[in-house]
C-alpha cells in the first residue's frame, strides 16, 4: 500500500541517466564476461559432478544436492570456481537491463540465460532457475515501468515447468514410475507441497514453538561472516526439520516453514510484525529509487521482489544478504566505477534507445 501511494511521486522526480560511453563499456564488459562464464562452464561442471560419478552418473545432481544440504553450516572461504554461479547470474541481469530492444541486445540478453541456468542447474538445487527467470522478469518490468500479463504467464509456465524438472532429476533420482500418468500425479502433488505446504507447516511452529528448532535466523549472514574471519560461533544447517503435512504417500512432510519461521520462532508476535514492518519500509524505499531507473537499484528491487514471491517457501531478505551485497558491489562497480579508455570511433557509432522494452 506504501508503494503504491509513493509510486507518483518516485517517476516525477529526475530520471537516472547514463552516457552513451557508459552504456558501450557496460555492454562490452558484460560480453566478456559472458563468453568467460561459457568457458569456465566445463571446470565448474567438473568440480561439482567429479566427486560424485561425473556425467555418467545418472544421480549425480541428487549427490550435489544432499552434499550441499549436508554442509550448508559449516564455515566456507571465497572460492572463484564457486562464485562463477553468481557471477553468471549478475551478467544475465545486466543483459537484460542493456537490453535496448534492438535485435542484438535481445538474443545476447536471451542467451545469457543458458549459462545462468546451467550453473544453477548444476548446483543441484531446483530454486536457482526459477529465481533467474522471475528476477529477469521483475527487470524488464521495473526498467520499462510497466507489467506484461503474456510475460508473466510465459515466465509461470517456464518456472513451473524448470522445478517439475528439477523433481524429476533431484527428488526422484532413485525412484521407479508405472506409466505417465504416476509421473504426472507425483509431480503435480510435490509441486503443491513445495508452494502450500510451509503454511500448513508454520502452524505447528505457533501451536509448539519448541518443536522445530530455530535454523533460519536473520543473524545467519553476519554469523557466517564472522566464521569466515575466523570466529567460531555455531551456524546451525539451514535446512529445517520436516513435519508432516498430509497423509499423502507422495508427499507427507515438509521442512519449508514460510518467512516467519525466521521472524516469529524467535522473536514472537510483536517482533514479527516490527520486522515485517521494517522489510516493508525498505522494500518500498528501493522500489520508489528503481522507478528512477537506475541499474544498482532496478537490480536489487527485481531481486527483492523475488524475495516477497519466495515469502510463502522461506525467508529471502535477511537469508539471501551476501548475494545483494554481491549484486550491489558488482553492479556499482559496473556502471559507477571507473571506466576502461575504449575506442572513440567505436563509441560514436552507439545509439541508445531509451523507449519502452
Amino acid at each position: 500500500m506504501l508503494a503504491a501511494t509513493v509510486a507518483n511521486q518516485a517517476i516525477s522526480r529526475s530520471l537516472v541517466v547514463l552516457s552513451s560511453d557508459r552504456h558501450y563499456y557496460c555492454r562490452v564488459v558484460l560480453d566478456f564476461l559472458f563468453v568467460g562464464c561459457l568457458f569456465a562452464l566445463p571446470l565448474f561442471a567438473h568440480k561439482v559432478l567429479g566427486p560424485v560419478g561425473g556425467w555418467s552418473s545418472s544421480t549425480a545432481l541428487f549427490e550435489v544436492r544432499r552434499n550441499a544440504v549436508a554442509s550448508s553450516g559449516q564455515t566456507t572461504t571465497f572460492d572463484i570456481v564457486n562464485n562463477l554461479s553468481v557471477l553468471s547470474r549478475f551478467v544475465a541481469f545486466g543483459m537484460f537491463y542493456e537490453n535496448d530492444g534492438t535485435k542484438q541486445r535481445k538474443w545476447r540478453a536471451y542467451l545469457s540465460l543458458l549459462p545462468a541456468v546451467a550453473y544453477g542447474s548444476l548446483s543441484g538445487s531446483k530454486e536457482p532457475v526459477v529465481v533467474i527467470l522471475l528476477t529477469v522478469m521483475f527487470l524488464t518490468w521495473l526498467k520499462a515501468k510497466s507489467v506484461n500479463i503474456k510475460t508473466a504467464i510465459f515466465v509461470v509456465v517456464l518456472c513451473i515447468g524448470s522445478f517439475s524438472a528439477g523433481i524429476l532429476v533431484i527428488n526422484f533420482a532413485y525412484a521407479r514410475f508405472s506409466n505417465t500418468q504416476d509421473i504426472g500425479s507425483r509431480l503435480a502433488w510435490v509441486v503443491a507441497s513445495y508452494w502450500l505446504g510451509g503454511p500448513v507447516a508454520f502452524d505447528r511452529v505457533v501451536q509448539d514453538p519448541d518443536s522445530i528448532p530455530s535454523t533460519q535466523t536473520i543473524d545467519r549472514f553476519f554469523l557466517q561472516t564472522a566464521n569466515s574471519l575466523g570466529a567460531n560461533f555455531e551456524v546451525p544447517s539451514l535446512h529445517a526439520r520436516y513435519t508432516p503435512i498430509s497423509d499423502s504417500n507422495i508427499s507427507s512432510d515438509t521442512n519449508v516453514y514460510t518467512i516467519y519461521f525466521s521472524y516469529y520462532k524467535d522473536y514472537g508476535w510483536l517482533g514479527m510484525v516490527l520486522l515485517m514492518l521494517c522489510v516493508s519500509f525498505c522494500v518500498t524505499v528501493l522500489y520508489m529509487l528503481s522507478l528512477r531507473g537506475g541499474p544498482v537499484s532496478v537490480v536489487l528491487c527485481a531481486q527483492i521482489l523475488v524475495g516477497t514471491i519466495f515469502s510463502i517457501y522461506s525467508e529471502n531478505y535477511f537469508l539471501c544478504l551476501n548475494e545483494y551485497l554481491k549484486a550491489l558491489l558488482f553492479f556499482a562497480a559496473l556502471y559507477y566505477g571507473p571506466m576502461i579508455s575504449l575506442s572513440r570511433q567505436k563509441r560514436s557509432t552507439l545509439t541508445v534507445y531509451t523507449g519502452p522494452v
